[in-house]
């Protein structure tokens, strides 16, 4: 009886202690940016909680990388690894790379790595790159149109009606756009094109927030990729997040991915393939030769998964 008796009073005192106010809530400290790129993305999204890293280091004159991790208002963990690309330093342009360099359709898919491995073997210097259009393992080929060195290598858009196809180009005058599928025509009348790849949806247009309709790849917080430009196109933001690992990171649905572009002063931005197609790749000169990952892609434990298009930042000097 006296057990009974101690064990009610101690209860009754934690209880009483608590009381009605007791915030079971975790207080973070305020989060700190110290990169531009993080800054912005700390004051104009409104969804971080904490930030684990913000870091940005150049790998080229014109490319910067950042990384930066962080906790969101949700308590969970997302990791983003960013590529500011400037289009006006004379010596980077922007290459669409495939399997083996060769015209798409009929070839065996490759990892984002080995395929700009094999486009350096063919006399080009690349400093990074990204994965991009979704693939059709029945085409052997991106799902969207498809153009290399102002050749066009797919002229057509795979149906799917979830997926609204849009268009990255590249013109020759080296600056880029995104744009609705229906204007495809007029873009190649126009006669510009250097690159051209696809992807879905729109995220950022005439820098505001485009509405996302339901579809089949925002049913869950996924890996994402994105491609960004400025208003006159000539600073290119190549974006990916991970996903899929709540202890590692925990992706983006289409709609704050579409904040954290707008955020990082993209006047129009697009989404890739994601999932387990999400790569970011760099070569560091502080850190070796190899082309490596920056991100964990979700196939595997990291592996790479083989992708049929890619983006390659290529440099002249």
């Amino acid at each position: 009886m006296k057990r009974i008796i101690t064990v009610s009073l101690f209860v009754a005192l934690v209880l009483s202690s608590c009381g009605s106010g007791y915030d079971t809530s975790v207080v973070y400290p305020d989060p700190v940016a110290t990169t531009p790129l993080g800054k912005a993305l700390l004051e104009n999204t409104g969804r971080i909680a904490c930030i684990y890293k913000d870091s940005t280091y150049t790998i080229h004159k014109g490319v910067d990388v950042t990384e930066f991790f962080y906790l969101g208002k949700d308590g969970k963990t997302v990791k983003t690894w960013w590529m500011v690309v400037d289009m006006k330093e004379p010596t980077l342009y922007l290459q669409n790379i495939t399997p083996q360099d060769k015209v798409v359709g009929g070839v065996t898919s490759e990892p984002l790595t080995t395929m700009m491995l094999t486009k350096e073997a063919a006399g080009f210097k690349i400093v990074g790159g990204i994965n991009t259009d979704f693939g059709s393992d029945v085409t052997r080929s991106p799902q969207g149109a498809f153009w290399v060195d102002g050749i066009c290598q797919k002229n057509g858009f795979n149906t799917n009606d979830e997926r609204p196809r849009c268009i990255f180009t590249l013109g020759k005058d080296k600056k880029a756009t995104i744009d609705y599928v229906a204007e495809y025509d007029a873009i190649v009348a126009g006669g510009n094109i250097e690159e051209l790849f696809c992807g879905s949806p729109v995220l950022v247009k005439d820098g505001a927030k485009v509405a996302i309709e339901p579809n089949d790849l925002d049913e869950a917080s996924h890996p994402r990729t994105a491609i960004g430009l400025d208003s006159d196109g000539t600073t290119v933001t190549m974006m990916v997040v991970d996903g899929r690992r709540y202890t590692w990171s925990n992706g983006m649905y289409l709609d704050v991915l579409a904040d954290f572009m707008l955020a990082a002063g993209c006047h129009s931005a697009m989404n890739l393939d994601g999932g387990g197609s999400s790569t970011i790749a760099v070569r560091d000169p502080a850190k070796g030769a190899d082309f490596h990952v920056l991100n964990w892609p979700n196939d595997g434990g990291g592996a790479e998964r083989p992708l049929w298009n890619g983006l390659a930042i290529v440099v002249t000097d």
